[in-house]
């Protein structure tokens, strides 16, 4: 798997009191609400912090958040919503170029959902 962008940098900020994997929880949580335009908005800027969290958590914590939000990452990524799945491509991909091999593991989940 070759990834092109892997070189990208995000400047959003995490939030001191959250980690990523309480951020992949939060994510999982707004995914199981009714769908609104308010909980696509937080699930895009739950996703987009996340993305930023990925550039300075641990590979095993990457993993482990990618497991735990995997039904609302994958919404995200077979969404209508341009924006939200914009996002969830960028995150993935991240995540991906943070994992490299380990990301094998994650590829049909994410990859194989379309």
């Amino acid at each position: 798997m070759t990834l092109s962008h892997c070189g990208s940098q995000h400047s959003l900020k995490a939030a001191v009191s959250s980690t990523l994997e309480e951020e992949a929880e939060r994510l999982s949580a707004i995914y199981g609400n009714k769908e609104t335009e308010k909980n696509w908005q937080l699930m895009d800027e739950s996703i987009k912090l996340m993305t930023g969290m990925c550039t300075t958590a641990s590979e095993e914590e990457i993993e482990r958040a990618l497991w735990k939000c995997q039904a609302g990452l994958t919404g995200a990524l077979q969404t209508e919503r341009t924006r939200l799945a914009l996002s969830a491509m960028d995150l993935v991909q991240t995540a991906a170029c943070r994992l490299r091999e380990k990301f094998e593991a994650l590829y049909d989940v994410y990859l194989g959902c379309f």
